[in-house]
């Protein structure tokens, strides 16, 4: 009986599937055109390239542009049943369909059935690579690919990606669009030393094999590059202007022959660096078929005209779609050369690495890896508390910030290339989305405790970071809900803005912690954004054990100095220097100081040994590893900047530093004439100032032990108003200088997941000839580098967003933090990156990076994972003034394994079915223990409901993993599933039947569609 129920509960949770399966024999690879044997065919590929925002904001490429080009195309294909054409980005179809027709719609559907109309990649858009977080790539395929699915069923589905325009590409990203059930990848761009080499040994179509966790051929893909970019080939771009086929002899401009000898010569010349008989040709480019009867019309004539003569060349041309061409290609069995690594650094020549943009706008990477934990706070806390079932209507409260997060993952959004007005309109989406969104907490909190009263006043500080929230400006007394998003209990150091020097904190069984409060430092007191501000002061404790997501509650009460329990006032001391810096030693006065902002005595204990200006600041953590750790003696952080080369882009050597690129003028970057140094000693936290510049401030941060086994440093860096004029842009990184022989080798994440080994100066699979020794050195950080040493030592860095850096010399790891450049550096964005605060200079940026050294690999692996996770699943805090009745919960009966992380909770087609996602955070080989794979029971896994039947689906959720089919390649090495895997899958699937109990392997993502029952 049991059985039947969890079939009949799959049956229903997938009907649309299987509905759409059924419709799926007159679509998908079945509507494609039957190639021509003995003949090479060229397969024609209308498209657009509709950029979800860059030089214009999304809202008005829709109405002055895209809904045109849906209008027009569908008018075209319904006149013409041989006509075919691919879409792309759903942030645009999906509005276009909401204002369609039912009469419309229904034609459009037709088109869908029959093949005409196609859809690649699928996403809400095309989303970068190297600046973007697992977990948001994930959820904008899922928006997207869900709408498409609803609305069009199997039939809509897309069975390639289609990745033309984002600048280099990543090993995780593949990794998951394999996972997601793609057949194939396409792109635009590669390096092009590596093109030029590529099309000489006919290698530009290969197999991916994406991550040697999963394993072929689960994470492997199909890919392409495509001949010169996306768009069409010279002499075929009509909209541009290209001469037309003109086919009536009576016309004195009658010109078949000639466009057909010129099509004939274009195929045979790109035919000869693919190894098949196939060859797409992608006809269309950016926001191209405003006018699709003037492109479809010529098309018709130019394969009428070349079809016509194929006796004498060979070729067959005809309408196509990438997913038509990536089956004729599979279907003739070849053999296909494999690839491991990734695509980054990206250069389109010499002196132009595209590595800018992994830090260009700094402040909105940070905004967006900030919205996006909030926004996956706010799925799951809405799920556990069951708010859905009050109606639809809370759930459409997320659907703005759900959308918002979709676009501004686009390859010119999070990225940094967009022009500054559009910029501003991502960042108003978010924050909009945000503030739409938080009604949901409040809501959730409310229901999950029962006190209304106290979550219906919740509040948030969104610039806490900047010290400012008006919360405390306007309280003296109240309380702080730490939400814990993370599957197991975590330590977190909180800081908080607030006016007064005396608090007394109390945890959540009413004990005061031990607290400190810290003077806000002029590095934060400078940010114009704090305009209106009254805290002046920092409240610094720790909060022990977070519940596995769930919350605390701690109290902040206003005290007099001498209460029992009441916080340590630590005045930030400066430390006086005999003279300026110089390249000699700077002499530190013993007990010598002042307060920076507060004119007080205060015992001055130095933290850091003497510095030179070469040596700058020693981390007190790995000065205390001196003993045993070579680290020890490796003790320098300092900030510098590159001038950014204000080059006319008229040749390679005449490159600017813009936007997308980064070309420093020297190799060696600028150091400041360090100014001030500073220094708080305190319960809680011990802190060294360093006043670099009147716009560059640091903190290094070293934490009392507070009994959490991840410890760390911390280095605070503010950035700006960086200076300008109208000849130099600055460039402004930080170093990190050890003693570690790292012999050239680095390693960085991709996407916040797998670790790919970097080795400087030089590229896996293909000779490198390097033209910039910095720049051409940078790769992207989307959460973690590190260095190795043979013995085990290592020291890591953790970010709070995405960056760009490297490892320029032995032993160092450079990040760069902020940018603005004086030209734009002509690749289309069309203006120089000189972002602007509120007060119309600079922008300010502050950065903050985790810092620690281990002593052997396994330990530092579970450091770096661990704070690796909880920096991007930060504690949510929300302010109250009414006392809340429930102190402390926990979402889960018990934490996940320490392994294991949910990464998805989400609303799914009902309030009774959810959508989850959990999570291997670890590869093979990183730890003896938690690279195992591990299993989790999920039947009464969270505290609010019971999973009654779970049904896994691939990783974008829109298909049923059991039936989903994938085409399969040849490579050397073979490949497919084995038997031992067929069995094991088998045996995983039972597992999930019987005992709905599931085994994660390393990286694994696993996605199920589970039925609940509130409890």
């Amino acid at each position: 009986m049991r059985n039947l129920l969890l079939a009949a509960v799959a049956t229903l949770l997938l009907c649309s599937c299987s509905a759409a399966q059924r419709e799926a024999t007159s679509c998908g690879y079945n509507a494609c055109p039957k190639p021509v044997p003995g003949r090479y065919n060229v397969h024609l590929v209308p498209h657009t390239h509709d950029d979800v925002g860059w030089l214009r904001t999304v809202d008005q490429y829709y109405y002055y542009e895209v809904q045109f080009i849906i209008d027009t195309v569908i008018e075209e294909l319904l006149d013409n049943p041989e006509r075919k054409f691919t879409y792309v980005e759903m942030a645009y179809f999906f509005r276009w369909w909401r204002e369609q027709s039912a009469d419309k719609q229904a034609k459009v559907k037709q088109l869908v059935k029959n093949g005409q109309l196609q859809f690649a990649l699928g996403g809400w858009c095309m989303d970068d690579e190297a600046t973007t977080h697992y977990v948001d790539i994930i959820d904008q395929h899922t928006q997207g690919l869900r709408f498409l699915n609803d609305t069009f069923g199997d039939c809509g589905r897309p069975r390639v990606a289609w990745q033309v325009d984002p600048f280099g590409h990543s090993k995780e990203h593949t990794a998951m669009l394999a996972q997601m059930g793609f057949d194939g990848l396409y792109y635009g761009r590669i390096d092009y030393q590596d093109q030029a080499l590529r099309r000489k040994t006919r290698r530009m179509e290969m197999v991916w094999q994406a991550s040697q966790d999963i394993g072929s051929p689960r994470a492997d893909l199909f890919s392409g590059k495509l001949y010169d970019g996306y768009c069409q080939p010279g002499g075929f771009g009509f909209e541009y202007g290209d001469e037309p086929v003109q086919d009536d002899p009576q016309l004195y401009d009658y010109n078949v022959e000639q466009k057909v000898k010129q099509f004939v010569d274009m195929v045979n010349s790109r035919r000869q660096v693919y190894s098949s008989d196939h060859l797409m040709l992608t006809m269309g480019c950016d926001f191209q078929y405003q006018n699709a009867r003037k492109n479809f019309k010529i098309y018709d004539k130019l394969i009428k005209a070349v079809n016509a003569r194929t006796a004498a060349h060979n070729i067959t041309v005809y309408y196509s779609t990438p997913s038509c061409y990536t089956k004729s290609v599979h279907d003739q069995n070849l053999m296909w050369t494999v690839k491991s690594d990734d695509f980054f650094p990206y250069a389109h020549q010499a002196h132009a690495f595209w590595t800018g943009y992994f830090t260009s706008r700094a402040a909105l990477k940070r905004y967006v890896r900030t919205a996006s934990n909030q926004f996956q706070a706010i799925k799951q806390t809405s799920c556990l508390a069951g708010l859905q079932r009050a109606g639809p209507q809370l759930e459409a409260k997320l659907d703005l910030l759900r959308q918002a997060m979709g676009v501004v993952q686009h390859h010119d959004g999070v990225s940094g290339t967009e022009k500054q007005v559009v910029a501003y309109d991502y960042a108003l989406r978010v924050s909009t989305g945000i503030n739409q969104a938080y009604s949901l907490l409040q809501s959730a909190w409310a229901n999950l405790t029962g006190d209304s009263a106290a979550y219906s006043g919740m509040s948030s500080c969104s610039l806490a970071n900047i010290s400012y929230c008006p919360f405390t400006d306007s309280n003296n007394n109240f309380y702080l809900h730490f939400y814990n998003p993370v599957s197991h209990p975590v330590w977190h150091l909180a800081r908080i803005p607030v006016k007064g020097r005396y608090y007394v904190v109390s945890n959540q069984q009413g004990q005061a912690v031990t607290s400190q409060t810290i003077p806000v430092n002029n590095g934060t007191l400078r940010v114009p954004e704090r305009a209106g501000a009254k805290s002046s002061y920092e409240l610094v404790f720790n909060v022990s054990t977070i519940p596995a997501m769930g919350f605390v509650v701690y109290r902040v009460a206003a005290a007099a100095p001498g209460s029992p329990g009441v916080s340590t006032f630590t005045p930030i001391q400066s430390v006086f220097m005999d003279s300026k810096p110089a390249d000699g030693e700077l002499d530190w006065r013993d007990g010598g100081s002042e307060s920076l902002n507060e004119r007080e005595s205060l015992d001055y204990r130095p933290v850091f040994a003497p510095l030179k200006r070469d040596d700058v600041i020693e981390f007190s953590q790995l000065k205390e590893a001196k003993k045993s750790n070579p680290i020890g003696d490796s003790k320098m952080s300092y900030m510098a900047y590159y001038y950014g080369y204000p080059g006319n882009n008229s040749a390679p050597e005449f490159t600017a530093s813009g936007a997308y690129l980064f070309r420093p003028t020297k190799q060696t970057p600028e150091r400041f004439s360090l100014e001030e140094i500073a220094s708080v000693t305190g319960p809680v936290v011990n802190e060294t100032h360093v006043v670099w510049s009147n716009w560059t401030y640091q903190v290094l941060r070293k934490f009392a032990n507070n009994g959490d086994s991840l410890q760390y440093s911390e280095n605070e860096l503010t950035v700006g108003p960086i200076p300008y004029d109208a000849n130099t842009g600055r460039e402004v990184i930080v170093r990190y200088n050890t003693q570690l022989n790292s012999s050239a080798t680095f390693y960085t994440d991709a996407n916040g997941r797998q670790v790919l080994r970097r080795v400087r100066d030089y590229r896996p699979t293909w000779p490198l000839q390097q033209t910039e020794n910095v720049s051409g050195n940078y790769y992207p950080i989307n959460s973690q580098i590190f260095l190795n040493q043979s013995d085990g030592s290592s020291f890591m860095v953790l970010t709070d967003r995405s960056e760009g850096g490297g490892s320029i010399n032995d032993g160092q790891i450079e990040i760069m933090l902020h940018r603005i450049t004086v030209r734009d550096d002509a690749l289309g964005v069309g203006e120089a990156l000189q972002e602007k605060g509120s007060d119309g200079r600079g922008l300010v940026v502050k950065v903050t990076h985790w810092l620690a050294a281990d002593q052997s690999l396994p330990s530092s692996s579970r450091r770096r994972r661990e704070l690796a996770n909880r920096r991007y699943r930060e504690p949510l805090i929300g302010y109250l003034t009414a006392e809340p009745k429930v102190k402390s919960w926990s979402g889960l009966r018990r934490p996940l394994p320490e392994n294991v992380q949910v990464v998805t909770l989400d609303d799914w087609r009902g309030p009774n079915t959810k959508l989850l996602r959990l999570e291997h955070l670890y590869q093979i080989g990183e730890h003896p223990a938690l690279s195992q794979p591990v299993t989790v029971a999920l039947g009464q896994l969270f505290a609010t409901f019971n999973i009654l039947s779970a049904t896994e689906l691939t990783l974008a959720a829109n298909q049923n993993l059991n039936s989903a089919q994938r085409l399969q390649w040849r490579t050397p090495a073979g490949g497919g599933t084995t038997v031992g895997d067929a069995a094991r899958e088998a045996e995983e699937r039972l597992q999930l039947e019987q005992d709905i109990t599931v085994t994660l392997r390393p990286m694994q993502i696993r996605t199920f569609v589970v039925q609940v029952q509130y409890l």
